[in-house]
């Protein structure tokens, strides 16, 4: 479990969506509209320009849960654009480990 501490970050926003969903507060939604188009746009870059993010040692079944809870939630409450931007950050992440994986394969001979 050493690897949550790579993962605070989207834990917290992951609560952030919750406040801004179940406890109404004003001030997390705006974070969440403000968040979600921001890491879209980060993850967008890291796509187009092949930059793949650090080996670590977080299970990708974390952020599979994580993102699908999010889309879920935001879905929930009728937040569609928001849920449909977690939904492209989603398929963008899995797109950035595909090539991870590719890169750090061993090459055949």
């Amino acid at each position: 479990m050493g690897w949550l501490r790579h993962v605070l970050i989207d834990l917290a926003v992951l609560v952030v969506i919750g406040l801004a969903t179940f406890g109404a507060q004003p001030w997390a939604l705006w974070v969440v509209w403000v968040y979600t188009p921001l890491m879209l746009l980060l993850k967008l870059g890291a796509v187009a320009t092949s930059v793949t993010p650090r080996q670590n040692d977080v299970p990708d079944w974390f952020f599979h849960a994580l993102y699908a809870v999010s889309v879920v939630i935001l879905l929930y409450h009728l937040l569609y654009w928001e849920a449909a931007g977690w939904v492209a950050i989603w398929i963008l992440s899995v797109v950035a480990a595909s090539r991870q994986s590719r890169s750090t394969r061993p090459k055949k001979k």
